[in-house]
């Protein structure tokens, strides 16, 4: 049996005939191929995913798919990446279990294929419907990241990641190997039951493993930490903030534009870098507001298609120019910031509030985070929670700025729309009923708060 992508309207069309009740519904050959095909052209992804999960469904083809080939391993590792790029936490789990066990075979490896474990040590439930369904997540990510680190004492595990070898076997992850195997914490700070520090902990132990070029110490960083003492310079302290999602209007961006506009320009040397991850490069208006900051946006290019640890050029540009201080606002939300943030570049380096959990990082690399006393334990208790060490602000000052989104004549700020006619007509909301609006997406909402 032969696996192609993508395929040919008429080929597409062929298959699709085959699959038609009047000829063979329950085709094997005809759901694998037509699923590569159309899994291969966007639009039709679920189409062809859908296809694909059937092959292994005794109710939906005639045989089902032999486990003995190896193509049918790569066909779970896709089926199971892709429906855990759509959250959808059981049938991620299911295939990417599947295709663990048949990678054990195939790779003639008794642990399994790297990547897939690493996702498998990664893979929460992103909408568990109880606590319990919650808790039985984190164990299980927990044996896999507890079995995938134990590599002095388990010889199944090969590091580092194949970044070619992942580039050439699974669909999809050509574009960026670190990001196929490696899945973000972002969602692990909705797991209150869980052992955050631990859990961050392990996915950028991971990582560090997986790819080593990214543990790199700039040199004049490992100067600084040769020296004895460390006398007061008489120039600028240089600062730079680093952000994935540093745009206009975005709340980290509104939460921390007060301060960073107010910051003492003869004190500080300011430089923004806004690491352009989602497509958007317009940079935040406020880092414009004094002529001397810097400002860089970077965004990934076709020359660091697959290499997981790419953004080490970035840390090379940023060693160059000798912060003192680099100041990340959201190292959890940016598979960019991420992995930057395990280059030691600055002699400090501090995570902070952009998205409130632990970055995991080992200390040695980002040595602060910064949160705000009034929404943290006492610290002896709340230190537990971060790997990196925690200072808080005080709980009696208010650290953000107050800067009204609504312009005079009741036009937004944001988009620089009038809005002051709108009725509940114009938004298609019933006119009587009581209408409740979530201004943050419903998955914030935490399962441990219901009743």
């Amino acid at each position: 049996m032969m696996y192609t992508q993508p395929g040919s309207p008429t080929s597409i069309d062929a298959w699709r005939q085959i699959l038609s009740d009047d000829i063979d519904p329950k085709n094997l050959e005809a759901h694998v191929m037509l699923g590569w095909m159309l899994m291969a052209t966007p639009p039709h992804q679920e189409e062809g995913i859908r296809l694909l999960e059937n092959s292994f469904n005794e109710e939906k083809v005639s045989p089902t798919i032999d486990y003995n080939l190896p193509q049918t391993y790569i066909i779970a590792a896709t089926i199971g990446r892709y429906r855990s790029q759509m959250h959808e936490y059981h049938k991620a789990r299911k295939f990417t279990k599947i295709a663990l066990e048949l990678s054990k075979v195939h790779d003639n490896n008794d642990g399994g294929d790297l990547c897939i474990q690493m996702q498998l040590a990664n893979m929460y439930d992103w909408f568990p419907n109880s606590t319990q369904a919650a808790d039985d997540a984190i164990t299980s990510m927990l044996s896999y990241s507890d079995k995938i680190l134990s590599q002095d004492d388990n010889n199944d595990i090969s590091w580092p990641v194949k970044d070619a070898k992942i580039a050439q076997m699974f669909p999809g992850a050509s574009n960026d190997p670190y990001v196929h195997c490696s899945l973000m914490p972002f969602y692990l700070s909705f797991y209150y039951r869980a052992d955050v520090a631990l859990m961050s902990s392990n996915n950028y132990e991971m990582a560090r493993r997986g790819w080593p070029k990214l543990n790199t110490t700039a040199k004049f960083v490992k100067a600084y930490d040769e020296e004895e003492e460390h006398p007061c310079i008489n120039r600028k302290i240089r600062l730079a903030f680093i952000s994935g999602v540093l745009t206009e209007g975005h709340s980290n961006s509104e939460s921390f534009k007060g301060v960073l506009s107010r910051l003492d320009r003869n004190i500080f040397e300011v430089t923004y870098v806004f690491l352009a991850e989602q497509g958007d490069t317009r940079i935040a208006d406020f880092t414009k507001e004094h002529a001397a900051d810097r400002r860089f946006v970077w965004t990934k290019t076709p020359g660091d298609v697959g290499n997981g640890a790419w953004t080490t050029k970035w840390g090379n540009k940023i060693a160059s120019w000798k912060m003192d201080i680099i100041f990340y606002f959201d190292l959890t939300m940016s598979t960019f910031a991420r992995r930057l943030g395990m280059q030691r570049l600055a002699p400090v380096q501090v995570n902070s509030i952009g998205h409130p959990i632990t970055s995991g990082h080992d200390r040695s690399v980002v040595q602060y985070y910064i949160s705000w006393a009034a929404a943290e334990l006492p610290l002896e208790e709340s230190q537990a929670h971060y790997t990196e060490e925690l200072k808080l602000m005080p709980s009696d000052i208010v650290y953000m700025y107050y800067d009204r989104r609504v312009l005079d004549g009741e036009i937004s700020r944001m988009d620089k729309m009038p809005f002051g006619g709108l009725t509940r007509s114009d938004l298609g909301v019933p006119l009587k009923n009581h209408f409740y609006l979530c201004m943050v997406s419903s998955s914030l909402f935490s399962w441990f708060l219901l009743p």
